[in-house]
């Protein structure tokens, strides 16, 4: 059954997004026609939200708004947008400067004067308003063309190390931000992301928009979309409001929606390869993904001392529970195990024993931070970080020292790995927090568990590795609270940790993305993906996707 709102995949035009820039001097060539939106698009208005992203050709009425162009003051006042959303849309709010919230969840380091159970996990940092400084000339041309003259943006410079650009989704209340999610999926073809209401894909050479999709139902919302998009298939939990009880999935190469699952609870995702593990108060199930049959039930494998436990997915689909036997004083233990993916069947179980008065130091009070490498975060005593032998589920190594920082913490929903952890060889990084509000990477060697290097301490700073990017050297997503610079590239030797800026990004792009913006690499770029609600001032613009260099 068709959905009303939108008229199918693969029927739209659009602008997409900007090509690279040319040199000083040379004219800017507007892109095919349409508007950014969700299926066929009336013509482009002289508004000021009339523009898709960075170097857009803007109309006569209205201001430049490119990606990183000052804008004027009167566009605080943001105009309806026929491109943000599903049907006609409503006036968008006034947007207002918001510090994003803090991390959700936070996982204590060995017991310190600082450190103690309770600690708060440290806020998003609110950028500093600063004056403009500018940086390039901007020139205005007046360019003839069929159907009349038009003013065109030209930066003059390829440098500003920006692809192209899509603007931020709409305006969305500051008190109720939608939730970033990790579904920025690819093909051979596409970059997907999935928005608050649907996904879109575009082709990543230039951000042409290839097909977008709606979720089922007015009103709901995306929860979450595991990463993983084995078989060209997305998936996603969404609701109304806050709930996440519908479970869907999508074929990447057209957008079509292949199947969907009303569900009698909130729910959470666990994703390896072609199978979803679906957990829920009321709701647990093992999905094919590619036609949402079910394969086995995870409550099936539960006995009397050990629950149906918890699992993450990734490369490898890793289940964590507690178990107890016997009534005062009890006997717990704590249960790590491998699962076969297509039938449910644990391949070999790593048996923690309790030492804590409160026990399931793992379970509990653990985290399972990435499925391959299996590292673990374990609480209680003997706190730290651990890995297990992926083939037979020993214990590889224990981190030392067992933590890099004080608080290792997390804002990545359970079921997935962590975004700020991820292995270069037998070299484990993660970015963490020391002490308030100063960020860091550390390295381990996987097989000794011992601390290689870890960088200086960076105000506000986030390190998000990307092992996708292979090659023998570790490289960094590096962003923080510096108005001076933007992101970086950096690469550090796996073994010293001496470090190398390959690229610097304008600080346009962490002006106009929400601190947990997500970078996700993909044949030699990076892709910038942002879902929230930024600190935006009237001079400034905010983007949901941008598309960088690494070179």
């Amino acid at each position: 059954m068709s959905d009303a709102r939108f008229p199918g995949p693969g029927n739209e035009a659009d602008t997409g997004g900007q090509p690279p820039l040319g040199p000083p001097g040379s004219p800017a060539q507007p892109p095919p026609g349409g508007a950014p939106g969700w299926g066929p698009q009336p013509p482009p208005s002289a508004g000021p939200d009339s523009a898709a992203g960075y170097g857009f050709p803007q109309q006569p009425a209205g201001p430049a708004s490119g990606y990183g162009f000052p804008q004027q003051q009167q566009q605080q006042q943001q105009q309806p947008q026929a491109a943000s959303g599903w049907g006609p849309q409503q006036p968008a709010a006034v947007r207002q400067p918001v510090a994003p919230g803090p991390f959700p969840n936070q996982l204590q380091a060995p017991p310190g004067p600082a450190a103690g159970p309770g600690m708060p996990p440290h806020p998003a940092a609110p950028r500093k308003k600063t004056g403009l400084v500018v940086l390039l000339v901007v020139a205005l041309f007046l360019l003839a063309g069929a159907g009349g003259g038009g003013w065109y943006l030209l930066y003059g410079s390829p440098d500003k190390n920006v692809l192209w650009s899509m603007p931020a989704y709409g305006d969305h209340d500051p008190t109720n931000p939608p939730q970033e999610n990790r579904g920025t999926w690819f093909t051979e073809k596409a970059v997907i992301q999935t928005l608050p209401d649907g996904l879109k894909a575009y082709d990543p050479a230039n951000g042409k928009r290839l097909w977008a999709t709606a979720i089922p139902g007015d009103g709901n919302r995306v929860c979450e979309a595991p990463s993983d998009s084995s078989g060209s298939v997305g998936i996603v939990t969404y609701g109304e409001q806050r709930a996440c009880d519908h479970v869907a999935a999508f074929d990447l190469r057209s957008g079509r929606k292949l199947w969907h699952k009303d569900l009698p609870s909130n729910v959470g995702l666990a994703r390896s390869g072609e199978v979803v593990v679906v957990s829920g108060e009321k709701a647990n199930l093992a999905l094919r993904t590619r036609d949402g049959s079910s394969l086995w039930n995870p409550r099936a494998f539960a006995t009397k001392a050990c629950g149906s436990g918890k699992f993450t997915g990734g490369k490898a689909l890793i289940r964590v529970r507690g178990c107890s036997q016997g009534i005062s004083p009890s006997k717990e233990w704590d249960e790590v195990s491998l699962i076969d993916p297509s039938t449910g069947r644990a391949k070999w179980t790593y048996r923690y024993p309790s030492t804590d008065v409160l026990g399931h130091e793992i379970a509990h009070d653990g985290s399972v931070i990435s499925t391959s490498p299996i590292v673990l975060e374990r609480g209680g005593k003997e706190a730290g970080l651990f890995a297990l032998d992926e083939k037979t589920g020993k214990v590889r190594s224990e981190f030392s020292p067992p933590f890099p920082a004080r608080y290792v913490q997390t804002q990545d929903p359970d079921g997935q790995p962590w975004i700020t952890a991820g292995a270069f060889g037998d070299v484990f990084t993660i970015g963490v927090t020391e002490d308030k509000d100063m960020g860091l990477l550390a390295a381990y060697d996987l097989d000794s568990g011992k601390q290689l290097w870890k960088t200086k301490l960076l105000k506000f700073g986030r390190f998000v590795p990307l092992p996708a990017a292979g090659g023998d050297r570790v490289r960094a997503f590096v962003r923080d609270n510096d108005n001076d610079r933007g992101a970086r590239l950096i690469e550090y030797d796996p073994r010293t940790g001496a470090e190398n800026v390959v690229v610097e990004y304008p600080e346009d792009l962490d002006q106009g993305t929400t601190v947990h913006a997500m970078p996700h690499w993909n044949n030699g770029r990076i892709f910038v993906t942002s879902n929230g609600s930024p600190i935006v001032f009237e001079d400034q613009k905010a983007y949901s996707l941008v598309a960088l260099p690494t070179e």
